[in-house]
């Protein structure tokens, strides 16, 4: 076998070795605008249940911003779903504004039971979240941002 070839046959197996660990990294990442970044955090179990026993999960939206911006934050919870149709199934909605008169962080957390929306065939629920915003400074209102995902977590129903 010639250098060449054997180059080529070398790049080919780095690259089927670092491919796997691309795929595993988050699919989140932190959006920021107008003075503001918004992280949706993967959602988690937060070591609750209600009184028939279901989990209680918080959404957690990490959100940064400078001083004289107000936010508008819109959320959508969902479960993950690649069964009959494929569609995964919205569990609800939420939305806040926070005004930030000095430059600081904040969590904004929405807790809701973990649904069971497979009718038991699944032990597991693919939960995550989307989360946009706007920033409104100086009076000047900005446009929202693309809906953006955090991770998906697998929790036991």
């Amino acid at each position: 076998m010639n250098r060449s070839k054997a180059a080529v046959r070398a790049l080919v197996l780095a690259a089927a070795l670092v491919l796997p660990l691309g795929l595993a990294l988050p699919a989140s990442a932190a959006t920021s605008r107008d003075g503001c970044t918004v992280d949706p955090v993967r959602p988690i179990h937060n070591g609750t249940f209600t009184g028939g026993g279901e989990k209680w999960i918080d959404y957690d939206v990490e959100v940064d911003c400078s001083a004289g911006r107000t936010i508008e934050l819109e959320m959508r919870r969902w479960e993950a779903d690649s069964g009959l149709n494929g569609a995964d199934d919205l569990i609800g909605t939420s939305s806040t504004t926070r005004t930030f008169n000095t430059t600081s962080g904040w969590t904004w957390t929405i807790t809701g039971v973990l649904p069971d929306n497979d009718g038991g065939m699944d032990q597991w629920s693919e939960m995550y979240q989307q989360v946009r915003f706007r920033v409104t400074s100086n009076g000047v209102q900005g446009s929202w941002t693309a809906w953006e995902s955090s991770g998906i977590r697998d929790i036991h129903v």
